[in-house]
């Protein structure tokens, strides 16, 4: 398919008339229109083409409308409609009144597109980088970030469903690519136990029952990949996805047992639950392999999790600046790292970025230093007895004299052993220990070790990492760090914004990428709502309050 530009920067003077006299005030999509012109340009989607073809349908149409769509929920056939019969649609897009529109299946085939090009990116940079040049946003500003989880579009499965549909869908891959190959061997017995979905069946109520039927899923399993295993077997059946899904399912959810000594007798058993494989990338349903359990508090779910950065200059409006969607079982720390740079990257790094304890840690304040940015956040606190006493000797009451590689405890005794490793992952550690003599004749002993006779240790970070750690911990118990914190508080709205509004919180979608394009679509739509409400000088909404909670002020008069 050829990319013909088909973008006119100008609307149809008749579309223009019609709607400035059915909108004299203008409506959102008018206003936003009018100060900012088209959304995008086709020349901007032109690495999706190819210069020989059919001509394709503007794709800057069809990403506008693909925004829109998640501006206001549509599907894609009442986005389609959507076309064909709003007028301020027609005017954004700049198209006559009687423009027919197009045929909604083409939504699902130029988002194929974008992520066939690894291109999702354009939905949201593309007008971002356009408000950027609007001033509407800036660079070297105060941003904020947060997460909140988003639930896949799967069923969320016990141990039993997930391994009886993993085999499931498996059998339905290869039935549909190699019929005759599967039924030439498969027992009759499969036919019954695999007909419909897992989740659908009575499961057995009994121990006994549900562990013969996991033997028995395991045992066909094992025996379905040594079939793919055989010589004879289609080639082109080892490459399906579904075989590699079957294979990681069956590595982390079981193990074989052989009875006696004979090879030929083994039985199959659940792995038991302290020889489960880690969290980290273990499949929770096959039809999302990307989806993973996490928990943060008392929730627990299955998918990702997703992190919006907005500005929050007050003389601006509130833009989402980047869109991270994540793995749910990584931690908000991993990320921060990964926003900095794409905001780096599109050269909208701020001055001051405001983020929960989550998202703190030494290693990410000192990485925002050096590019310039400062991370303002609560650092994680000293955990140890001496701090949460408060009236102990933690390790900020120590003196580190890193030249002479000595400390100086707070009774003034010097340690005898200062030493420097490494770990696997390459993270340095410092290990202290004082003289048993000072330590055992002390009188301050008991604010400073529950040991019986053994001297203090200490263990800390190099250099940096330590003196980086305490002095933000300090800082960070001043009262003006609780009033310039207090500015963070506004992203929880619009996380609300976002979910409540926007329903980011359960993707439409199978898979990480897919999931990806939908926040991308789904932050531009939320800019544009927000542009909208600027644009006519709406005033951001306080934090709501009900109707019970305003008349405490009356009751006190």
């Amino acid at each position: 398919m050829s990319l013909v530009s088909q973008t006119n920067t100008s609307i149809p003077s008749e579309t223009e008339r019609i709607v400035k006299a059915s909108f004299p005030n203008g409506t959102a999509l008018v206003n936003l229109r009018d100060e900012l012109g088209p959304l995008f340009h086709d020349e901007e989607f032109s690495d999706l083409y190819s210069w020989k073809g059919a001509e394709g349908i503007s794709p800057a149409h069809l990403a506008t409308v693909i925004v829109l769509q998640f501006a206001e929920g549509l599907t894609d056939r009442q986005a389609a409609n959507m076309v064909r019969s709003r007028i301020d649609w027609k005017y954004l897009l700049g198209v006559p009144l009687d423009y027919a529109g197009f045929n909604y299946s083409v939504l699902s085939e130029f988002r194929s597109r974008l992520l066939s090009k690894n291109a999702m990116e354009h939905l949201f940079e593309i007008p971002l980088a356009k408000m950027k040049t609007h001033g509407l946003v800036r660079a070297r500003g105060h941003q904020r970030s947060d997460s909140t989880h988003v639930l896949a579009a799967v069923a969320t499965l016990n141990r039993i469903e997930l391994v009886g549909e993993t085999l499931r869908h498996t059998l339905n891959q290869i039935a549909i690519v190699a019929p005759r190959w599967l039924s030439s061997w498969t027992p009759e017995a499969w036919f019954d136990r695999y007909r419909v979905r897992v989740e659908e069946a009575r499961l057995p109520t009994s121990k006994g029952a549900r562990e013969k039927m996991v033997q028995n899923i395991g045992q066909d399993g094992f025996r379905l990949l040594e079939e793919i295993a055989q010589a004879d077997s289609p080639e082109y059946i080892r490459s399906l996805p579904a075989i590699e899904i079957l294979q990681r399912v069956w590595k982390e959810q079981f193990v074989r047992v052989q009875d006696d000594d004979a090879e030929a007798n083994w039985r199959v058993e659940w792995r038991p639950a302290e020889a489960i494989l880690p969290g980290e990338g273990m499949i929770n349903s096959p039809y999302d392999p990307e989806a993973h359990f996490s928990r943060k508090g008392k929730i627990s779910w299955v998918g990702y999790k997703v992190h919006l950065t907005e500005s929050c200059d007050d003389d601006l409006p509130h833009l989402i600046t980047h869109v991270e969607t994540a793995a749910a079982d990584q931690s908000d720390d991993q990320v921060l790292s990964k926003i900095h740079d794409s905001l780096a990257k599109k050269g909208l790094l701020p001055l001051e970025h405001l983020v929960d304890g989550g998202y703190i840690d030494v290693e990410n304040v000192l990485y925002g230093r050096q590019l310039g940015v400062e991370v303002v956040g609560p650092m994680r606190p000293n955990t140890s007895w001496q701090a949460k006493a408060q009236t102990g000797y933690d390790i900020a009451h120590f003196v580190v004299d890193w030249k002479a590689q000595t400390v100086t405890c707070p009774q003034g005794n010097r340690s005898r052993f200062f030493s420097s490793s490494t770990d696997k992952q390459g993270d340095e550690t410092i290990t202290v220990r004082f003289h048993q003599n000072d330590c055992a004749a002390c009188p301050a002993r008991e604010l400073c070790t529950r040991a019986v006779s053994g001297p203090r240790g200490l263990r800390f970070q190099p250099q940096e990492k330590h003196e980086t750690l305490q002095q933000t911990r300090l800082e960070q118990q001043d009262p003006s760090f609780k009033e310039r914190y207090k500015k963070r508080a506004g992203v929880e709205g619009t996380i609300s914004q976002s979910t409540r509004t926007f329903e980011v919180r359960r993707t439409r979608y199978i898979g990480d990428a897919k999931t990806r394009l939908q926040h991308l679509a789904t932050a531009s739509a939320l800019n544009i709502a927000r542009l909208a409400d600027w644009f006519i000088g709406s005033t951001r909404s306080q934090t709501r309050v009900s109707a019970f909670a305003e008349l405490a002020p009356l009751l006190v008069c």
